[in-house]
């Protein structure tokens, strides 16, 4: 069985452009060819639609060849047969209600058989910020002292503020966290890729598995040990007095067996 739900009026926009189906847009990868599509879980492209004024940027997700275990660990999440882009589309909706940035959803549509998903997939806005990765990258060495340590800060607190609200981010790495930086020197944060987010939790050991996780994915050649201290520091603030050294050999130790994992997959 095949559906498409649309959010708002974005249905009679794709109208205009014969996309109102799941198979018409499962037929973009015709046109767009994202790489190895015939043979990885979910893949990611962006396409436009629309011309001059009305031309506007999005970011399609399609989920092939679902595992069983993905699948049953929706059905234990949910209680009901999810696909995966319908687990996203949800997932993307109750963050944007608790105050937690997120891409906008568009639409999913989905190709269940008689128990679980065939496939799926996702249309989302396309975010114009950088990621953190992409900004490291190209701004660290630009920035001031002050600014980066504002940036580190500005970043542990919200992931504070994601944690005191009790959703976990397993995947929260660099490439999973998009910023925009205001003219007065803020930083404001966005997440992507949401498949993974549990909202109701507030398990110690899986919020350091989240921290851990992003400092091993932080850049060792940029961001040294001064500003990642900080960082858990910031993150501790006054609620854990007298933690911050023990949070932080914590984080660490799960960075390091991160990082082996990384490399022993290489």
């Amino acid at each position: 069985m095949e559906q498409i739900v649309f959010a708002d009026t974005w249905e009679s926009y794709f109208q205009r452009f014969s996309l109102t189906t799941p198979e018409e847009f499962y037929r973009l990868s015709t046109k767009y060819k994202p790489r190895q599509m015939s043979t990885k879980k979910a893949v990611v492209v962006n396409f436009e639609v629309g011309e001059n004024r009305q031309e506007k940027e999005f970011f399609i997700k399609w989920y092939l060849r679902v595992s069983w275990k993905n699948k049953l660990r929706t059905w234990r999440k949910f209680g009901k047969r999810y696909s995966q882009a319908r687990v996203e589309w949800e997932t993307a909706h109750s963050l944007l209600q608790r105050g937690i940035p997120t891409y906008q959803p568009i639409c999913y549509g989905e190709d269940r058989g008689v128990f679980f998903e065939k496939q799926s997939f996702l249309v989302t806005r396309k975010l114009s910020q950088p990621s953190l990765a992409e900004y490291l990258r190209t701004h660290w060495s630009r920035i001031s002292e002050a600014q980066r340590e504002i940036l580190l800060t500005s970043l542990a607190t919200f992931i504070r503020h994601m944690h005191d609200q009790g959703i976990l981010f397993p995947d929260l790495y660099t490439k999973h966290i998009f910023l925009e930086s205001t003219n007065s020197g803020e930083y404001h944060f966005t997440l992507i890729d949401l498949q993974r987010i549990s909202q109701q939790e507030t398990n110690r050991r899986k919020q350091i598995k989240d921290l851990g996780a992003l400092d091993q994915s932080l850049p060792t050649n940029l961001v040294g040990p001064h500003y990642r201290y900080l960082f858990t520091q910031a993150y501790v603030g006054t609620n854990w007095p007298g933690r911050t050294a023990t949070l932080h050999r914590q984080i660490q130790k799960r960075s390091r067996h991160l990082a082996r994992r990384h490399h022993a997959r290489k």
